[in-house]
């Protein structure tokens, strides 16, 4: 884990939990700020993915990779996929459009807790001092990348990217988490911390995890499985040759991500 990253990630969350602590600011600003900072972050990562595929063209931006699918009608860049779903064939609408789904519907339910549960708005001096906070950090992160961006292999580049939306999704579980806490204990500023706690926990770990993958080279599965994978199989499907299927899904991961690493002819990009 290189210490920028690292940095980067607590500082983030720094700004949230230093302006509640600190400055004294609102509960309501707290996880308003939040809630920024995933929107800002889905718009850096935009970004990365728009300006690598610039960069380098590699085939793996041309086909979904995060298995987003919507109900949704006809669209251009995307094939039917199933009964009323979409799968999106560039990376970068999939991952705008997973992700902007998840930010706005955690948008509206943070704004039923605040106003409904928690009475506690954000006030418009707090969260302008919030946001250049957050988008310095952002912002920053983002610069650094583009300097090498054009060297980074397509693995890097999905690992990040996965591990930003794992975060997003988690969003939804602190939520829940930090509700059930709240009728629980009584005390409504405890959803605060349930909240940012989840959270920083959650950008540490996929820092951690992006960082490996990306001395691996490669997004794919172990070679073996899991031994409690394999007993859990084994009780719900006896007779089902587990290794078999184990090794097949990895021989595909292993072919598609090489299959990511190609160039595009520039005149078909």
């Amino acid at each position: 884990m290189k210490l920028g990253g690292l940095l980067r990630v607590l500082g983030l969350n720094a700004v949230p939990v230093g302006g509640v602590m600190l400055a004294g600011w609102s509960t309501g600003t707290g996880l308003a700020l939040y809630w920024c900072e995933t929107l800002i972050g889905t718009a850096t990562n935009a970004v990365r993915i728009a300006q690598h595929r610039r960069m380098t063209g590699k085939r793996g931006h041309y086909r979904g990779q995060l298995g987003v699918e919507i109900n949704a009608g006809d669209e251009p860049r995307a094939r039917r996929g199933g009964r009323g779903k979409t799968k999106w064939r560039s990376f970068l609408t999939e991952y705008l459009v997973g992700s902007l789904v998840f930010t706005f519907a955690h948008g509206l339910f943070l704004a039923i807790i605040l106003g409904a549960f928690l009475k506690s708005w954000p006030t418009r001096d707090e969260m302008l001092w919030g946001l250049a906070g957050i988008a310095l950090f952002q912002v920053g992160g983002l610069a650094f990348d583009l300097v090498s961006l054009r060297e980074w292999p397509f693995a890097r580049l999905k690992l990040q990217v996965q591990s930003a939306m794992g975060r997003v999704v988690l969003v939804h579980v602190a939520i829940i988490f930090g509700m059930a806490l709240v009728f629980w204990l009584d005390k409504p500023g405890s959803f605060f911390w349930v909240f940012g706690g989840l959270k920083t926990l959650s950008d540490v770990g996929g820092l951690v995890g992006a960082k490996s993958g990306a001395r691996a080279g490669v997004a794919a599965s172990p070679a073996e499985p899991p031994k409690w994978a394999k007993r859990v199989v084994a009780k719900i499907a006896p007779g089902e040759d587990f290794d078999v299927y184990w090794r097949r899904e990895r021989e595909r991961e292993l072919r598609e991500a090489a299959e990511d690493e190609e160039v595009r002819p520039r005149e078909r990009r």
